[in-house]
């Protein structure tokens, strides 16, 4: 094993080749934290509300002081904004609030119920936009790796230095869930599908990210479904499936539900999970058809679970 401080969760598939003799715990840590500041000054620069952190990420509390030390990050107050929040969708601006907001709200009455919840918030300095341009390993990683641990990825992208950034991601990736799935961490599929949902989304290839969208969907629920225990409050989906399903189905777009779910569900690489085809596949019409919310869903298979 490696010395104390190494967290060999993040290096049970070494993809990198990593020798003991190679591992320097303080470079790891450093890397941790940088992977950290990032993290948030990318999420910042993309999100219009960021007042909360790791609603789905491990990090460094001491990681947003940090950034703010460093002078990436600039505080902002309320009456500005409606300046600063004007360029972001209404959808976008209700998923990051911090309190219940009616879909049918309009943006402006959006903007002011932000604008009562918080006592400020922040915006990207040009000194944290510069941090971005300079470190363009470290964003791409973080808007799609964050899941995995940049010390691994950073040797293997100097392994891999002729491939450009996407290609090494994509050679990564697909590593660590084919070395995963033959260990049979099935946890790994969800990071593996969602690298792919959101480099779909930024590529704008609303279909591709359907696709993810639906194996994300097949997966929590069988593997709900198939557990023989269930705590109190356990429940069938995280709240980072919430998140996704929100950014894509709430487009209003136009899909082929059943064609891409088919192919979603005949390529799932999880035998044990291909299974309850029909069920799974009503659940999906429901939130990009009919925008039906999850956590109803979610209560509903927690009323049935008893029967199944």
């Amino acid at each position: 094993m490696f010395k104390r401080g190494f967290d060999s969760r993040d290096f049970e598939f070494n993809v990198a080749e990593i020798r003991k003799s190679e591992y320097d715990k303080n470079e790891d840590l450093d890397l941790r934290t940088e992977k950290n500041v990032c993290e948030i000054v990318r999420y910042t620069s993309e999100n219009p509300t960021p007042w909360e952190w790791g609603f789905n990420y491990d990090y460094d509390p001491d990681s947003f002081d940090f950034a703010i030390e460093r002078g990436y990050l600039d505080k902002i107050m309320p009456e500005e904004f409606p300046k600063y929040f004007e360029k972001y969708s209404k959808e976008e601006l209700i998923i990051q609030s911090q309190s219940f907001i009616n879909p049918k709200t309009s943006k402006e009455d959006v903007i002011k119920i932000l604008m009562d919840e918080a006592d400020y918030s922040w915006i990207v300095s040009e000194k944290g936009y510069e941090y971005l341009e300079s470190h363009p390993l470290y964003a791409f990683f973080t808007a799609h790796l964050i899941k995995f641990n940049l010390y691994e990825f950073k040797f293997f992208a100097e392994k891999n230095s002729e491939l450009e950034i996407e290609e090494l991601c994509d050679k990564y990736i697909n590593l660590k869930l084919a070395n995963a799935l033959r260990k049979g961490d099935t946890d790994c599929y969800l990071y593996y599908i969602d690298y792919h949902y959101t480099l779909s989304l930024k590529k704008e290839d609303y279909d591709s990210a359907l696709y993810y969208l639906c194996q994300r969907i097949i997966f929590q629920t069988n593997s709900w479904l198939l557990k023989k225990n269930h705590s109190f409050l356990d429940e069938a989906y995280d709240n980072e499936t919430f998140y996704l399903s929100f950014r894509l189905t709430n487009m209003n777009l136009d899909f082929d539900i059943r064609g891409i779910y088919d192919k979603a569900f005949d390529e799932f690489r999880i035998p044990k999970y291909r299974i309850n085809h029909e069920k799974v596949y009503n659940i999906m019409t429901r939130l990009v058809n009919d925008n039906e919310d999850p956590y109803q869903i979610c209560a509903e298979l927690i009323d049935e679970r008893d029967s199944i």
